[in-house]
């Protein structure tokens, strides 16, 4: 289901005060390894602790925190971290942190084992910041992926995941993971049940990170158009468990159907509300596509794969939009923004009403985008799918391409918000308020 694509949010890395603000002083001068790194890593200890711990609110970092920040040479003791020292903060509050005392990270940096593309905060979210009194030192150890998913999710073992599928059952691959076609036993009173068993392959670069924000996200968001995760394996491999849909993703499933237009309506209006419920949390999605859009025998869409969410305030992955849904204002320096999702919204829009693949465009020439542009002297119909024949709703139509047209507008402050996408899916009043 994961597909990774072009760097989108700054590639920040884990530097020095994720490995040095726990330790001794001794501890610190044995593990710098760079004889000739500048800084005062004692002084990071002391002074910037508090303001990088996983737990509690994002604070201001103080005056002596940033003079010791700007007095380091983060990218020479960025050499030194270790994956144990990366588990320990917050990696988007070290990169709030040092953009906030005027020495960000660049992007394309690399720290640790890997370099992790951390999502910096979006323009004007400064109400979220606080000047809370610091954790105390015995709650800043984070909890482990397993103990965050326990409350909720079922654990399987390596067996049943084996048991349950095999090499001949591959209903879809990617860089990080295949998945599976498979049946199990839920113990919940259903018997055996058919399931996809996303299989997650360690080897692959920033597949561990790419799990880990997958489960997490799973476990902030419930929402009906959203695929249920039923089970995980999480010991010497990583796997999820989701329900079947036998009719795979809405992408394959237009291909080689026509899909009525009042399912169409459902679908768009399904995944709107879906892509407003992680906005409400804070989760930028990244990837909206078709082919992230499931449907079930009853053709409701339920969207999946989150390994490249954005969370505002922790690390995330390296998946960031499609280029046909790429929303073009979404460039250097690639501060996520609910806008781009939003985009791509739009463009998925477009996709679902002319059941054309986008960059593909609906002629021999010309995207959706262009096309959008010209109906408004030659009509909404040219935009239909001709699949559909008659078999469409006019003011249903028209309300799909305005609601469009306003999720792809060139200003990113001009674009509908997803509440309002969903306000205007419930009552089409709404799009003449927006």
């Amino acid at each position: 289901m994961a597909a990774a694509s072009n760097v989108s949010c700054l590639r920040f890395a884990t530097f020095v005060i994720v490995g040095v603000l726990m330790i001794s002083s001794q501890e610190v001068s044995s593990f710098i390894s760079p004889p000739d790194c500048q800084g005062n890593f004692q002084g990071l200890r002391n002074e910037c602790a508090r303001f990088v711990q996983i737990l509690g609110p994002r604070i201001k970092p103080s005056e002596v925190c940033c003079e010791t920040i700007k007095g380091s040479d983060l990218p020479c003791v960025c050499k030194t971290v270790t994956k144990d020292f990366e588990k320990t903060f917050s990696m988007a509050k070290v990169a709030f942190v040092a953009a906030l005392c005027g020495k960000p990270l660049q992007p394309g940096s690399r720290c640790g084992s890997m370099g992790l593309n951390l999502c910096r905060p979006e323009e004007g979210g400064e109400e979220n910041i606080t000047n809370a009194d610091p954790v105390p030192q015995e709650q800043m150890a984070p909890p482990s992926v397993q103990n965050i998913v326990l409350n909720r999710i079922p654990v399987f073992t390596r067996q049943q995941i084996q048991d349950a599928i095999s090499d001949s059952d591959v209903i879809g691959t990617g860089q990080t993971s295949n998945v599976y076609r498979g049946q199990i036993d839920l113990s919940d009173g259903h018997g055996v049940i058919q399931v996809a068993i996303k299989d997650f392959n360690l080897t692959a670069e920033d597949a561990p990170i790419i799990w880990e924000t997958e489960i997490k996200t799973y476990e902030l968001v419930h929402h009906e158009n959203i695929i249920p995760v039923l089970g995980f394996h999480n010991e010497d491999a990583k796997a999820l468990l989701f329900p079947l849909c036998e009719h795979g993703s809405l992408h394959k499933y237009m291909e080689t159907h026509v899909v009525p237009w009042d399912a169409r309506v459902n679908i768009i209006t399904g995944i709107a509300k879906a892509m407003n419920h992680l906005h409400e949390k804070d989760i930028i999605y990244r990837d909206m596509k078709s082919e992230n859009v499931l449907l079930d025998n009853n053709l409701k869409a339920l969207l999946t794969d989150f390994g490249g969410v954005c969370h505002l305030d922790a690390p995330t992955t390296l998946v960031a939009y499609s280029a046909f849904y790429r929303d073009p204002a979404y460039d250097h320096p690639w501060i996520p923004n609910k806008a781009h999702d939003v985009y791509s919204f739009g463009i998925f829009v477009l996709e679902v009403v002319s059941g054309v693949r986008p960059g593909k465009g609906l002629q021999s020439s010309g995207t959706l985008v262009q096309k959008l542009d010209s109906t408004s002297t030659v009509g909404a119909k040219t935009l239909l799918d001709p699949a559909l024949g008659d078999d469409y709703v006019e003011d249903s139509l028209k309300l799909m391409v305005n609601l469009a047209r306003q999720c792809v507008k060139t200003g990113v402050n001009e674009r509908l918000g997803m509440a309002q996408v969903v306000a205007i899916l419930t009552d089409p009043m709404e799009l003449e308020a927006a």
